[in-house]
């Protein structure tokens, strides 16, 4: 939050006064940046989850192919 310090002159001195640059979210509402904001980190992590999703399926079915390509053929045991 940006603070801003604005000394004024008063009879007795100084006083020192805050004023605060930004509202709080009750104050100002929920603007449509924030709804922005919200539907593109739903967007992006909706994506994400189905990328790592389809790369696990990927890397079980390679790992069931190189498992049965190591087998051993039934009739090379008669030879």
């Amino acid at each position: 939050m940006f603070v801003k310090n604005i000394n004024l002159l008063n009879k007795k001195g100084y006083i020192k006064e805050n004023i605060y640059l930004t509202m709080n979210l009750k104050e100002r509402g929920i603007t449509i940046g924030d709804l922005l904001i919200i539907l593109i980190i739903i967007i992006t992590s909706t994506i994400l989850i189905k990328s790592f999703n389809k790369d696990k399926k990927t890397t079980l079915n390679y790992s069931n192919q190189v498992r049965v390509s190591y087998k051993k053929p039934y009739y090379q045991k008669f030879i």
